[in-house]
């Protein structure tokens, strides 16, 4: 550690707090994304990024070139690097957690998939039964507190152009 100390500037604080996490794709449904601090610049499925398949590698290499472009461009203007990060990284936040966005889900077509298409075509009777089972899977997350989350960056998203840069750790 204390190489990063000497070398780079990095002073890790003393552990203070457990966390946990029921899924690893938590960060992606409630905009609640981890890009570290100071110079430390945290990508990949490590701050949060995971699609809606379960996989992880495409959202971390993009999220690390968006990281060694935002070192770069930090040091030509001289700016600190979380701040270009975080602008940068955006682009990426919004591709992700569009994937789990229920309003984008039901109303858009936030991946390759077409859910909206797909749902017009079902009987009235099983249209019911997704829109339940949805339902569900929003309720699974209550106990975390998460379904007002969950509605709220959605909500934030349709009315605006991304999610809220406040919830971003």
């Amino acid at each position: 550690m204390r190489y990063f100390e000497d070398k780079h500037g990095v002073k890790l604080d003393p552990h203070t707090t457990h966390e946990g996490c029921a899924e690893n794709f938590g960060p992606s449904l409630v905009n609640r994304y981890v890009f570290g601090r100071g110079n430390v610049l945290v990508t990949g499925q490590a701050a949060g990024f995971l699609n809606m398949i379960g996989e992880g590698m495409s959202c971390a290499l993009h999220s690390g070139a968006i990281s060694g472009e935002a070192v770069v461009e930090a040091r030509l203007r001289n700016r600190p690097v979380q701040e270009t990060y975080r602008r940068m990284i955006a682009s990426e936040v919004r591709r992700t957690t569009d994937q789990w966005n229920p309003l984008k889900i039901a109303f858009d077509k936030p991946h390759e998939a077409d859910f909206p298409a797909a749902l017009m075509r079902l009987p009235w009777r099983e249209r019911r039964l997704v829109v339940r089972d949805l339902w569900r899977f929003m309720l699974l997350y209550k106990e975390f507190k998460w379904g007002r989350e969950i509605l709220r960056a959605a909500a934030s998203r349709l009315l605006g152009d991304g999610y809220p840069t406040t919830r971003w750790i």
